[in-house]
């Protein structure tokens, strides 16, 4: 009971007494009523799990962590529930329930997925077409993704090779940006499907943060933690130096990094941003730009038309009109004078 309302929960402590050899648990991303052991139903699930306990479960493409942002693009709603991948990692076998939007609207209507009111409210919101069949090509290709990598991880057994692919080492730069959660998503995906180990890094650059700032750093952090990235916080006032000395010393192969806002100052006169910074200073790692969810191309002021690059070419067609210039100025200084001369250039 939680303020004067009655909640049914998984009995936790009851199934751990009684150890069946197996258990059927719904909803795997549900959310425990305040009281329970645990917060999340997915951790009471790894609690059976440790105690030797087989679990069947079910949970819909939209609660899983790495496919937040995708789902969120697709649907237009704030998903509150996930499970981290490391869950699903340790799942023996995978099973994808499978059905057509057409057949899912239709089961809908017929009340055999909400009932009256509810299932009429679900098919003006979420329940549409379009955003049915991306959710089904998402599951789809999660569940190929599954197979693809216990393929592998079957060929590794028995070839007797290592788990990692140790060619490629990701590193993705976290800050106290709300997007830095879009880019710690990215970087698990890219991970686990080259099958690399990736590192979080923060660079403390000895700046107080707020209090807002400070928390939203740590959900950052804490993120990635949980979807299994190697933690790195190091403090240096030139981010460009100290993510090329984290990534040389983790042996990174690849960088992920978020697309840096355009600002002209800064661009054209304190050495660009920091993408153009670490591209230019080092071209030992490959770099990925992730550009935060919905933003278009901002249009070109008049001022950044304007390139500050020219090619030695362009030098020598400068330097001939201004020889040309002075020698057209040489023959008509006389009849013209010196002060007109000064006009020509």
């Amino acid at each position: 009971q939680y303020r004067g309302t009655d909640f049914l929960e998984m009995n936790l402590e009851e199934i751990l007494r009684r150890k069946p050899k197996l258990v059927l648990v719904d909803e795997l991303a549900h959310t425990n009523a305040p009281g329970s052991v645990h917060p999340k139903r997915y951790q009471d699930v790894l609690q059976l799990l440790e105690a030797g306990i087989d679990v069947y479960t079910a949970i819909n493409v939209q609660h899983i962590e790495s496919r937040k942002d995708s789902v969120e693009k697709i649907t237009g709603i704030t998903v509150r529930e996930t499970v981290p991948d490391s869950v699903l990692e340790r799942a023996n076998g995978i099973e994808l329930i499978d059905i057509t939007p057409s057949g899912l609207l239709k089961r809908l209507r017929e009340g055999k997925v909400y009932l009256d009111e509810k299932a009429k409210a679900a098919e003006q919101n979420f329940f549409k077409e379009a955003p049915l069949a991306a959710l089904r090509e998402l599951a789809l290709r999660l569940t190929a993704e599954k197979v693809d990598n216990d393929l592998k991880d079957h060929s590794r057994l028995h070839s007797g090779k290592g788990a990692w692919n140790t060619n490629e080492r990701l590193m993705v730069a976290v800050s106290h940006s709300p997007y830095s959660q879009r880019l710690i998503r990215s970087a698990r995906r890219f991970a686990y499907n080259l099958e690399a180990p990736w590192i979080a890094v923060n660079i403390d650059m000895g700046i107080a943060l707020s209090p807002s700032d400070q928390n939203q750093l740590s959900q950052n952090l804490q993120l990635a933690r949980k979807l299994g990235a190697e933690i790195v916080t190091v403090s240096d006032v030139d981010v460009t130096e100290a993510l090329q000395r984290v990534a040389r010393i983790h042996n990174v192969t690849q960088i992920i990094l978020g697309r840096p806002t355009p600002r002209f100052l800064r661009d054209h006169f304190f050495g660009g941003t920091l993408l153009d910074k670490l591209i230019g200073q080092s071209g030992e790692f490959d770099v990925h730009v992730v550009r935060p969810e919905g933003e278009s191309l901002p249009a070109t002021p008049f001022f950044q038309k304007f390139s500050v690059v020219a090619s030695w070419v362009q030098y020598w067609y400068v330097l001939w009109v201004v020889i040309l210039v002075t020698i057209l100025g040489a023959a008509a200084e006389v009849p013209a004078g010196f002060r007109s001369i000064g006009f020509f250039y």
